[in-house]
């Protein structure tokens, strides 16, 4: 077989690839925009379309790459990068995919794990999810640090957290990141909700999340 035979069937080898890889990216893609136009985010987990939109990222990459390089396999060069690329870009994009998979999962887990501990007033689980330097701007306009919050009263009063809506997660680097959400409370009658929404700052300190500032808004409804 000569060397320009190999190259297409090469060639057609990467196109298919390419097609089979894309055909569920852009699956995964529709269904992250469909969640996001369906709800406004679930109790106590990230957004659906946010995780559909990782899982996409690796095969739509390498689908595109594949199509790429089909158009391209008839130099040494490209035959190169089909060799040393494809496997580079593989690990790569699924380092970054996984990373922003990991912290959204991981701060997921401590907003719960918050709301928890709030509730039940455990001061164990509140000094080790709370910073030191914590500062929280309440809806009332007060400012309450960590001290304040251990020898508190539980939180909420009458009202407990029933869910966690329209969660986000955004990471700032390894160490840094910002979580928004709505914080949806019910009173002692069930028709009586108010969703107070909140802005939490996280610090990653030896390999853990801890909450270095917190600020609530009750939502109005007009």
């Amino acid at each position: 077989m000569d060397d320009d035979s190999r190259q297409d069937k090469l060639g057609k080898v990467l196109r298919v690839i390419g097609l089979a890889l894309l055909v569920p990216a852009v699956a995964l893609v529709l269904l992250a925009l469909l969640s996001f136009l369906a709800g406004d985010g679930v109790a106590d987990a990230a957004p659906w379309w946010a995780f559909f939109l990782v899982l996409a990222a690796l095969p739509g990459v390498l689908g595109l790459l594949a199509l790429l390089l089909a158009r391209l396999t008839r130099s040494n060069r490209a035959r190169m990068i089909v060799a040393l690329g494809i496997p580079a870009l593989a690990l790569t994009t699924l380092a970054c995919a996984s990373a922003g998979s990991t912290t959204t999962a991981q701060l997921t887990e401590v907003e719960a794990r918050w709301v928890k501990a709030l509730r039940e007033h455990d001061t164990v689980a509140l000094d080790r999810l709370l910073d030191d330097s914590f500062v929280d701007s309440t809806f009332r306009g007060t400012l309450r640090g960590k001290r304040d919050v251990l020898a508190g009263p539980p939180a909420g009063g009458p009202y407990h957290s029933i869910r966690l809506d329209d969660l986000a997660v955004r990471s700032y680097g390894r160490s840094t990141a910002i979580v928004t959400g709505v914080n949806v409370l019910q009173g002692k009658d069930a028709a009586d909700i108010v969703r107070v929404r909140f802005t939490d700052v996280f610090v990653r300190q030896h390999g853990e999340w801890r909450a270095v500032a917190a600020q609530e808004t009750v939502e109005t409804t007009h």
